[in-house]
């Protein structure tokens, strides 16, 4: 069960929930970390210099971690985040924001005018848990989003 934090109607407060893609889709966890895995050890099979290699398998760690590396957001008045890792949050405020909508999978968030081949650079999803308990969740950020005008 996803850990979810909803304030009270008209509350000023961000909303916070947590999403864990072990519970919400184990296969898919487990064939984002074999992958990660596989294409860590094939840049060492390569025989590549120590710190290429190190560079290369972060790249491939921080590219493919959000497939099985539980995760933090937060939509507020600001803005909206992501937990990247422990340490670090992806904040975009809405000034920045070009659009966001709510979709059966997170919320996508497009800050960019980039199409095609870009746009993904331009865009951040925020996971959201797939259980129907969550519908209040739903509920308030679809609110927000409107608050926003998307």
């Amino acid at each position: 069960m996803a850990s979810v934090s909803v304030p009270r109607a008209g509350a000023e407060e961000g909303i916070e929930w947590s999403y864990n893609p072990w519970r919400e889709g184990g296969v898919r966890a487990t064939l984002s970390l074999a992958a990660t895995l596989t294409l860590v050890a094939l840049a060492a099979w390569a025989a590549l210099p120590m710190a290429m290699l190190a560079a290369l398998s972060v790249a491939i760690f921080a590219l493919l971690a959000p497939g099985f590396i539980a995760t933090r957001c937060r939509v507020d008045a600001a803005g909206v985040a992501r937990r990247l890792g422990f340490f670090a949050w992806d904040v975009r405020s809405w000034t920045a924001v070009q659009s966001a909508s709510l979709t059966r999978h997170g919320v996508r968030i497009a800050t960019g005018k980039a199409r095609g081949v870009l746009a993904p650079f331009h865009t951040m999803v925020l996971p959201l848990p797939g259980s129907p308990r969550d519908t209040a969740l739903r509920a308030e950020l679809h609110a927000r989003l409107e608050a926003h005008g998307d």
